[in-house]
């Protein structure tokens, strides 16, 4: 598979290729590619934060989360909407999905922002299990 050779590379080698990547009619490569332009090198920081943001208006949301996280790491703010709508979300798979990639953010400061919806939802006892514990981990 084609992923997997260019995953061998190391996505910080392939950013041309995750570049036209976001372009595909496939949601799952598009997925790909928003999670992997957030490793660019700073050469290709200003190209990847353009699609970063292109991708945010994706029709499918873990695109879009995805896209939104990886700007965040660049320390670009225009993902932080897309973060609270799925946060704030009534489907709990949106919240956990959400939960999962902003673990991708080491810096606990970049998801400050959010840290208000994050204990909400680790405190929620309606909440299941899965989602709390991925609320608390990143709590800690």
């Amino acid at each position: 598979h084609i992923l997997e050779a260019v995953a061998k590379t190391g996505p910080e080698l392939s950013q041309d290729f995750y570049r036209a990547l976001a372009a595909s009619k496939d949601s799952e490569a598009r997925q790909e590619a928003a999670e992997h332009l957030a490793a660019a090198p700073p050469s290709d920081r200003d190209r990847n934060v353009v699609v970063l943001k292109s991708l945010l208006t994706d029709s499918v949301l873990t695109i879009r989360i995805r896209a939104a996280v990886g700007l965040l790491l660049f320390g670009d703010m225009n993902g932080q909407n897309v973060i609270m709508e799925a946060l704030n979300s009534k489907r709990e798979w949106e919240q956990r999905q959400t939960l999962e990639q902003l673990a991708r953010l080491r810096n606990p400061s970049q998801r400050g922002f959010a840290l208000a919806r994050i204990r909400a939802i680790a405190a929620d006892r309606l909440v299941h299990d899965e989602t709390r514990r991925a609320a608390s981990q990143l709590l800690k």
